[in-house]
């Protein structure tokens, strides 16, 4: 929501720059110039916005932590955006976008894992309805500050595999 105040106002200045460099006389034209400048770059910035911020970005921050992950010696035996696990050192490491740093932890300390499905149903205009099915892995940990984590899966195998892959690792 704050993007979009930031958006508006970005539009408004850009606005009356416009209007005063006209001058007061293209008024008509001012408020249709600005409608149009307001609807056509809003159906150019919000998409593009949402795709970057769902996609994009959560991948180049894990990639960034990841990084630095490496750099102090940690093995990504097994990652996905939002996570990664040592194997060798038997440690969890979570990335996520929501987590301004890194938060590291023993193998030791998780308590349980699970899958969380989300399903997304939109009525479309002829009347038929479209579901969409979102996993996560649900990582509980024995850490009292921040309990829990998610990281998102990219289908049901992928959410299955990775509950797979947590049995194995820390019950094996």
């Amino acid at each position: 929501m704050q993007s979009l105040l930031g958006y508006f106002i970005f539009f408004l200045v850009t606005l009356f720059a416009f209007k005063a460099y006209a001058g007061m006389k293209a008024d008509i034209l001012f408020y249709f110039v600005g409608f149009l400048y307001l609807v056509i770059s809003f159906l150019i910035y919000y998409p593009i916005r949402r795709v970057y911020i769902s996609n994009i970005l959560p991948k180049r921050l894990h990639k960034h932590k990841l990084s630095y992950l490496k750099a102090d010696g940690f093995n990504d035996n097994y990652s996905a955006t939002g996570v990664v696990i040592d194997t060798v050192q038997r440690k969890i490491a979570f990335t996520a976008q929501t987590i301004t740093g890194i938060i590291i932890f023993d193998l030791s300390d998780i308590r349980s894992w699970s899958i969380e499905t989300q399903t997304n149903t939109i009525q479309r205009s002829d009347g038929r309805e479209i579901s969409r099915n979102h996993y996560s892995i649900v990582v509980n940990t024995n850490n009292a500050e921040q309990p829990m984590f998610k990281f998102f899966a990219a289908n049901s195998h992928d959410a299955q595999s990775w509950i797979a892959r947590f049995n194995a690792i820390i019950n094996g």
